[in-house]
């Protein structure tokens, strides 16, 4: 039990290195003034100072529940190489909560101009970008379980 901890928890933070590598990537190629680790961390009421790292907190808090979700629900349940199969499970994510997209005008950090609209092509196509190098990260991690192929 400690082992599979340790496992969930150590593939959430690199899968969530991953995304954050990709999103600093895509920023640059981009220059879309979107990062999650502000959209995370504008929803508390802080000071601008410690949005970002709040967010980057939260971030990695979030990689880890989705690496626990992955390891006790859906490796087992998917099919294919683990890339694959973390690829897919991640883009299932990623498509089921783009919709609260539309409730971006609510969000502090967009209203203040702070964060460009979630709402566009070039932003979905960043946000899966970013998901995939989370996924694929996740699904070629070693499993708690060692009957996996991971690659």
């Amino acid at each position: 039990m400690a082992n599979q901890i340790v496992t969930i928890v150590r593939n959430g933070l690199l899968a969530g290195t991953a995304y954050l590598g990709a999103q600093a990537i895509d920023r640059k190629i981009t220059g879309n003034r979107l990062d999650d680790t502000v959209l995370l961390g504008a929803l508390a009421p802080l000071p601008d100072s410690f949005v970002r790292p709040a967010g980057v907190v939260m971030h990695f808090g979030n990689s880890v529940v989705a690496s626990a979700a992955y390891e006790l629900v859906a490796r087992d349940r998917l099919t294919g190489p683990g890339w694959w199969r973390g690829a897919v499970f991640i883009m299932i994510e990623n498509l089921a909560l783009y919709p609260l997209a539309l409730l971006e005008r609510h969000h502090p950090a967009i209203r203040s101009g702070k964060l460009d609209s979630y709402r566009t092509w070039t932003a979905f196509a960043q946000q899966v970008w970013r998901h995939l190098a989370f996924g694929i990260t996740l699904g070629t991690l070693p499993s708690s379980r060692t009957n996996h192929d991971h690659l």
